[in-house]
């Protein structure tokens, strides 16, 4: 390489101080790093410790989005309008060819160039869009469902007459009904459409239950459908219950009718029914009726009618200030109905209730299978893609346009041994698509079940589906063969479910001895036993698992996606005890390497790993393919030695897919890839979703299908031979290096490994190319190679058939201690042979900024941070000049703070949040910006906690912004503090 020019150091200078002044970059203020410059000497000294290396696209035509565009077909799509595409191939191919190479090479710029933020300039934070309320749903649905001022998070929503006048709620946490309202079904939340936030019924509470903990004996099994009937099943003291709810409104009065059966008889069991009114006018006029008048004026009635039977003896009781049925015995099959009427007026007159006698209908004869509620199946030709380097993506029509209105946001795809897919959707859907063949030409779908508690997950074991959801493991039984789910049986939900909007349970999948595996996002990877009675933690400290991959020898491959305490997205083999630094380092004696970090600008959010199990997909077979959820791409992941740390690489493939796609499998009948994918957040998804298939040509394949880290190069391997004429040209090769930072930050820059305080690049000179004597393997003599997180290798190839190709790989190789031999006159590796880069030194702990004092109470104001990123209320009334204090309680599941901004300065702050959102120092402040526009700021509240900040309300009158600068939260989560 030759040395740097005075013209170009100034440029390079010119684009660090550029980058400290244009806000709206992501990188634009961060602080506590140093950047160093070479001088015209070559040595390297600091310019200023508030210099950031980010490529400009206005300095440096590499990081421009305007370039690079010609080889993808989808460039000109809204969503790709600023997108960047390949950074560090035009950054390497710009320095390759250059005359003068900087000691150090700015680092990548973020999103669309850097110019809208981190999440770039169609990040979807405040989209607005309700798809729930024109979803055609059955009778149930899973949520997390907020009422009467708490959560359910387990909920199954009911509704109880075709009209959505009467609903309720079981909790299989308690085994009750925990609430019923009338005047309509469930509120949901619009933002990101409806992803975002948990529902609300619609109508007016009429009663609410309180929890009840479950205990030795009790077990919620799951629910059939048959029309719009469904029958829960579960067991109270190991004794089991059939549940038919049913309701209907006359006039003033809402009948809320249960039909309870006993299949094997009951003893000494209690049904708890409503909470006890206290000091309402109540009166028990038979041991089976029960009659109150509520303060508000409403007239309650429970019923409990027996079945003929004589040995069925039952009576209402209260106690603990709740009213239940006790069932003291009850013949096998005997049928209780428990009637509870509510009225605006007096009493329900006797013998008003909805008559269905108990004899003549009983729970168990509605376990069949019901009449068919989705029959239309929807037929949609696909679209063949092009080859490019042996892999095509071939494209199957996805009914965005149904029946149900149901949006396609695909999350998981399985196959049955026939080739036959079952598709998951966020939305609580899952289909079966059939018809598949190579043409593609009548791919046929059908709705199997809907309901589900927002499926990212889905296994087909002995011909039956299976999949995860937030609340448990379903099994989808069609019980009457009429290609829809009658019985949606509870595998497994011994775990917690979290009200958050990010808290979801992604990826399923079995090993040979009937395991199942899944990715949570607080806990990590979990391994259910094969009977669904045990759960195990197999590793944890991942943020965000988004998917996993089970091999047929039992390993488990995930994913981490960037942020607090995680650098880079990353690639993560799930070990027994593994750690991989979220949430705190501090909580693990060691934080465990990836298999391989994965560049930004490769993939801003990573879906599931997908193991190569066939033979019909080229040269591959036992490496990895990651998919990219925010990029829509792909790429090889290749595996290096085994012995810990295991080093793996990353090989972009050519091909771009509609949507962010995170889930993919392999086909039984013609073993290609078919992946699929959702709209989201930050990622450059075209349609709410896509299916779509890599096949494998045949044709020859031009990228990297193995490689080799050593002290003194790298080996990189081929499937076909190279070109010896120009193999051994070094000038047709470009190296460069850096690692990241693990901290409490939003992610992490790439830092300089020689300079560790500078952001940026270190490039490597490349001694010589040598090509092997298989001609198929090349290594790239490289003395001065160090350890390091990311090695990034760009290599213009030409092959011996006469085609040339570009392509690139990066290494993640943390220990360097062979050295390749086999060729002569090899140089010695610089600093000796062993080269080792701990992952302990690069983990950040800045010390917390002080906290604001506080100047005297004043009055109070109660501020709730609700799920779905919501201050509540969004404004807050004071008078000019006032103390005020703030009381923030916290019941999301993530991190939320209060900052109050100056008037007008609501968008300046949320560019400062964002600019500074991967600074360690940023996030020890509690995401409080270092601003004069702050004029007071609460640091991070932690879900279920309280926070509370006392100030001077601003003299001035006016309005003043109120925002969450959380990462990712200022956009959705604002207020206004009007002054008077």
């Amino acid at each position: 390489m030759r040395s740097p020019s005075r013209e170009y150091l100034q440029l390079n200078l010119a684009n660090a101080y550029a980058g400290l002044f244009r806000v709206p970059t992501i990188w634009g203020a961060l602080a506590g790093t140093c950047l160093l410059f070479a001088q015209p000497d070559g040595s390297s000294g600091p310019t200023s410790d508030a210099a950031l290396n980010f490529a400009n696209p206005a300095i440096h035509p590499y990081a421009d989005p305007a370039g690079g565009r010609e080889p993808y077909a989808y460039a000109a799509a809204t969503v790709n309008e600023s997108r960047l595409y390949d950074f560090y191939r035009r950054q390497a191919r710009f320095y390759r060819n250059a005359e003068t190479v900087p000691t150090i090479l700015p680092a990548f710029p973020g999103l669309d160039g850097g110019a809208f933020g981190h999440w770039g300039k169609h990040h979807d934070m405040g989209r607005i869009e309700d798809r729930w309320s024109r979803l055609q749903l059955g009778p149930v649905l899973g949520a997390v469902l907020e009422i009467g001022g708490s959560t359910i998070p387990k909920a199954l929503c009911v509704q109880l007459d075709a009209r959505g006048q009467l609903a309720t709620v079981f909790d299989p946490l308690s085994l009750t009904y925990r609430a019923v309202w009338r005047g309509g079904y469930l509120q949901h939340s619009s933002s990101r459409w409806g992803l975002m936030g948990n529902p609300r019924p619609a109508g007016t509470l009429l009663w609410q239950l309180p929890a009840r903990s479950l205990h030795e004996g009790d077990d919620y099994l799951g629910y059939h459908l048959h029309g719009a009937d469904v029958v829960f099943s579960y067991r109270i003291n190991n004794q089991l219950v059939r549940d038919l709810p049913r309701g209907r409104v006359t006039a003033n009065t809402a009948w809320f009718t249960r039909l309870v059966e006993f299949p094997a008889g009951a003893t000494q069991l209690r049904l708890p029914l409503l909470s006890d009114p206290g000091d309402g006018d109540a009166t028990t006029a038979t041991p089976h009726v029960y009659r109150f008048k509520t303060n508000d004026g409403r007239d309650f009635q429970v019923r409990a009618d027996l079945s003929a039977s004589s040995a069925t003896e039952a009576r209402l009781v209260i106690e603990n200030g709740l009213l239940a049925l006790h069932v003291s015995t009850a013949a096998a099959g005997d049928v209780l109905r428990i009637v509870t009427a509510v009225s605006d007026g007096d009493f329900p007159p006797e013998g008003s209730a909805p008559t269905e006698p108990v004899r003549d209908l009983k729970p168990s004869t509605l376990l069949d299978g019901g009449p068919t509620q989705w029959p239309h199946s929807i037929t949609l030709p696909g679209a063949l893609g092009r080859s490019n380097s042996g892999y095509a993506i071939d494209t199957l029509g996805v009914p965005l346009g149904n029946p149900y209105s149901s949006p396609m946001f695909l999350t998981g795809i399985a196959f049955f041994p026939d080739g036959d897919a079952a598709v998951s959707t966020f939305f609580g859907d899952v289909w079966i698509v059939s018809q598949v063949d190579h043409l593609l030409k009548n791919v046929r779908w059908r709705r199997f079940a809907t309901g589900l508690h927002q499926p990212l997950g889905i296994e087909i074991m002995n011909g039956r589906v299976h999949t995860i959801g937030r609340d448990q493991i379903t099994v989808l039984h069609d019980l009457n063969g009429d290609g829809e789910a009658d019985h949606y049986e509870n595998f497994f939900n011994r775990f917690e479910t979290r009200q958050g909007s990010h808290e979801y349970n992604t990826g399923l999948q079995h090993d040979d001895a009937g395991n199942l595996y899944f990715a949570s996002a607080h806990k990590g990877v979990l391994r259910v036993s094969p009977e669904g009675q045990a759960v195990s933690v197999v590793a944890s400290g991942l943020r965000n698992p988004n998917g996993l991959s089970v091999t047929p020898g039992g390993r488990v491959f995930t994913s981490a996606q960037e942020g607090d305490w995680t650098p880079a997205s990353m690639i993560i083999e799930a070990t027994p005890r593994s750690f991989f630094g979220h949430v705190s380092p501090g909580s693990t004696p060691q934080t465990d390497p990836p298999l391989a970090y994965v560049p930004r600008g490769i993939d801003n959010s990573t879906g599931a790993p997908v193991f190569v199990t066939s033979e019909n997909w080229g040269p591959v077979q036992g490496q990895l393919v990651g998919l990219s959820y925010g990029y829509g791409s792909h790429y090889l992941v290749l595996r290096g030695p085994e012995s810990p740390p295991a080093q793996h690489a990353v090989v972009p493939l050519p091909g771009e897919f509609l949507s962010g796609v995170h889930r993919g499998r392999f086909s039984p009948v013609d073993g290609q890839l078919y992946t699929v994918g959702t709209q989201g957040w930050g990622n450059y998804a075209q349609f709410d979703g896509s299916l779509q298939r890599v096949r494998y040509t045949g044709e020859p394949i031009r990228h990297p299908i193995g490689f080799g880290v050593f002290t003194n190069g790298i080996r990189v391997d081929f499937d076909h031979p190279l070109d010896p004429a120009n193999a051994s040209s070094r000038e047709r090769y470009f190296c460069q290096q850096w690692n990241y930072r693990y901290s409490p930050g939003y992610g992490s820059p790439e830092y300089s490994l020689k300079h560790p305080a500078s952001i940026g690049h270190d490039p490597v000179p490349i001694h010589a190319a040598h090509l092997l004597k298989n001609r198929k393997s090349l290594f790239l003599e490289i003395p001065d190679l160090r350890a390091a997180m990311v090695t990034h290798l760009q290599l213009s190839l030409g092959f011996a058939d006469g085609e040339s190709y570009e392509t690139e790989l990066f290494a993640t190789a943390l220990q360097l201690t062979e050295t390749f031999s086999g060729i002569d006159g090899l140089l010695p590796a610089t600093g000796g042979n062993a080269k080792i880069l701990r992952i302990e030194n690069l983990i950040s702990h800045p010390e917390p900024a002080p906290a604001e004092r506080t100047r005297g109470s004043g009055r109070i104001v109660t501020l709730r941070a609700n799920p779905g990123m919501r201050y509540s209320p969004n404004s807050i009334t004071a008078y000019a000049g006032e103390q005020l204090t703030v009381r923030l309680e916290n019941r999301d599941s993530m991190p939320h703070n209060w900052i109050l901004g100056d008037s007008g300065g609501y968008l300046k702050l949320g560019e400062i949040a964002d600019a500074q959102i991967t600074a360690p120092r940023f996030a020890a402040r509690g995401y409080v910006p270092d601003s004069p526009l702050v004029l007071s700021g609460m640091p991070i509240v932690s879900p279920g906690e309280n926070g509370e900040i006392s100030f001077t309300v601003p003299t001035r009158p006016g309005t003043y912004p109120y925002l969450c600068t959380f990462p990712g939260h200022w956009r959705i989560m604002t207020g206004t503090l009007m002054v008077y």
